[in-house]
């Protein structure tokens, strides 16, 4: 690791063992801010990116658990706006999104991957009626960001509150990870490497 972070391909990257509740080793290497020559610590915080998935999966599943949203249910009982083009007819459920299974885009016009204006998701979610489905709902396994983000979108509309607050709330400060966030704040933007 310490060769590819030399060669400028990992920047930085921050590690920690943890046994039970208690962090028994951690350490970093690399540049927070390569530019200004900042080293990274244990405490630099990072961009999740797709480990935001499993965190989305939970939240949904409380809420499955709790008999409030029906993981089989087609999307559009929760979202009848929701319609990219599906010439199969065969609608889709939650449980497909989770498994990638949706036959939704990877990345979607609005709110993917590489779009910087931090779109709201009911956009992101909005846009998808402009795409297609890729294959058939439940027909095989593709990839899905965009199948994710509309998991987002059903939990914000199901318990009017907004999905980064939601999922700060129910999920993230009950298990105790204070220091993470689904909402980039001024604090965790100035920090980020």
């Amino acid at each position: 690791i310490e060769r590819e972070i030399k060669a400028k391909k990992i920047p930085s990257l921050s590690i920690a063992i943890v046994d039970d509740q208690r962090v028994v080793f951690s350490a970093s290497v690399g540049y927070a801010d390569p530019k200004a020559k900042t080293l990274a610590t244990p405490d630099t915080p990072y961009r999740v990116g797709s480990v935001s998935k499993p965190f989305t999966a939970l939240l949904l599943m409380i809420f499955v658990e709790l008999g409030l949203i029906d993981l089989d249910a087609p999307v559009q009982d929760y979202l009848p706006e929701f319609q990219p083009t599906n010439k199969s007819g065969k609608k889709i459920t939650l449980r497909q999104m989770l498994s990638h299974r949706s036959g939704i885009v990877r990345e979607g016009p609005v709110g993917n991957y590489f779009d910087d204006t931090f779109p709201t998701l009911a956009d992101t979610v909005k846009s998808l009626n402009k795409t297609e489905l890729v294959y058939e709902p439940g027909a095989t396994t593709s990839y899905s960001n965009m199948a994710l983000a509309t998991v987002g979108y059903v939990l914000e509309r199901t318990q009017k509150e907004e999905f980064t607050k939601l999922m700060q709330r129910k999920l993230l400060d009950p298990i105790g990870m204070k220091d993470s966030s689904f909402r980039l704040t001024p604090e965790l933007r100035k920090r980020l490497p």
